[in-house]
């Protein structure tokens, strides 16, 4: 079944404050959506790259026009792309950008911390906008692709297929 997130229907997932971190995947894009997730996730504030083409910087860096010059160019072998941003609700949003050229897909990951998006101390209408700007930027990424699935879920380091095939109360797709 497939829901789009509310606080109501994804606060199990996001009152936990064990230190790990909550994840939302977009999955099913196609590699040719490069250039617009990174138009996307360009009008994020203060984003920087940390990762590029499967190199770690030792310092992430500004995204200038330059570097978004590069970061859209579709690259020859598969790769991961790495970005931090200070988005509104997500003080350490990070973000991956896992581009699998043998397939021709793009698979997006939203990571950000449960006590930083969410803390305790917020009211409900609050934890509710900040759940709705981390989706709609997930929206955002995978617009004009209605095959593609979003995924939110706990800190999960194994295929996403995983995370689609059986049924799981620990998280939401839409």
């Amino acid at each position: 079944m497939h829901i789009t997130p509310t606080w109501k229907n994804a606060k199990h997932l996001l009152e936990k404050y064990d230190g790990s971190a909550t994840e939302i995947f977009i999955v099913g894009l196609s590699l040719s959506q490069v250039p617009a997730v990174m138009d996307v996730l360009s009008e994020l504030p203060t984003i920087k790259i940390t990762t590029f083409v499967n190199e770690t910087f030792e310092f992430p860096e500004a995204i200038n026009s330059e570097w978004l010059f590069r970061l859209k160019a579709i690259p020859i072998k598969s790769c991961q792309h790495a970005l931090l941003s200070a988005s509104g609700t997500a003080q350490h949003l990070q973000i991956y950008l896992w581009i699998d050229v043998e397939t021709a897909t793009l698979e997006v990951e939203l990571v950000f911390w449960n006590d930083l998006t969410f803390p305790n101390h917020l009211d409900t209408h609050e934890y509710e906008q900040r759940l709705q700007t981390l989706v709609l930027l997930a929206e955002a990424c995978r617009q004009g692709t209605p095959e593609a699935q979003c995924i939110l879920a706990p800190e999960h380091n194994g295929p996403i297929e995983e995370l689609l095939e059986r049924q799981n109360a620990y998280r939401v797709v839409w």
